[in-house]
C-alpha cells in the first residue's frame, strides 16, 4: 500500500491510495465499470472495505465513516446489490434509492461527523441510471475520536 503524506499546518494528514490498490486507479479516474469489475466475483468486507446496498439512508453511513477516520482508514461503497446469503456482495452497482447527489452526501457527512471530517475524505459519483453510486475514500484522521 503506498502512504503519502499532506500537511496542512500543523496538522499531518496520512493520504491513502486503497482505491489504487483495489481498483488499480486513483480516486478521481475510477468509474462504474472499474467497480462493476470488482464484484465480477463476490466479495467480502473487511477492515478496509465495506459495502451499503441501493436501500441505504444517508445518515447510515455516519457511523462506518467515523470507524474507518478512527482506525487505519477504509473504502466505502454506496449502492451495491443487497447481499448474498453469506454476506458477501457480488454484481453490478445499482445505485442509491435515498441519496441522490453528490453535494447532499458531503453536506450530510460534515454536519453529522464531529469534527469535520473533511478533507480525509474523497467522493467519487458514479451514475447507475437515474441513480448515483459512491465510493468513499476515508483516510485515518490523525486527530481522533471522530463521533456521530
Amino acid at each position: 500500500m503506498e502512504n503519502n503524506f499532506l500537511t496542512l499546518g500543523i496538522q499531518t494528514i496520512k493520504t491513502m491510495s486503497l482505491i489504487k490498490d483495489f481498483f488499480g486507479v486513483e480516486i478521481n479516474e475510477l468509474t462504474i465499470d472499474h467497480v462493476n469489475n470488482y464484484f465480477t466475483e463476490s466479495k467480502n468486507e473487511n477492515h478496509l472495505i465495506e459495502f451499503k446496498s441501493a436501500g441505504v439512508e444517508i445518515s447510515d453511513v455516519h457511523k462506518e465513516i467515523s470507524a474507518f477516520l478512527n482506525t487505519d482508514g477504509g473504502i466505502l461503497i454506496l449502492g451495491t446489490t443487497a447481499p448474498n446469503p453469506d454476506g458477501s456482495v457480488s454484481g453490478n452497482l445499482i445505485g442509491c434509492d435515498k441519496i441522490k447527489n453528490k453535494q447532499s452526501l458531503i453536506q450530510s457527512i460534515a454536519s453529522g461527523i464531529l469534527p469535520n471530517p473533511f478533507p480525509l475524505i474523497k467522493i467519487q459519483q458514479l451514475p447507475c441510471g437515474e441513480n448515483f453510486a459512491y465510493v468513499l475514500e476515508i483516510s485515518q484522521s490523525q486527530n481522533p475520536p471522530h463521533q456521530v
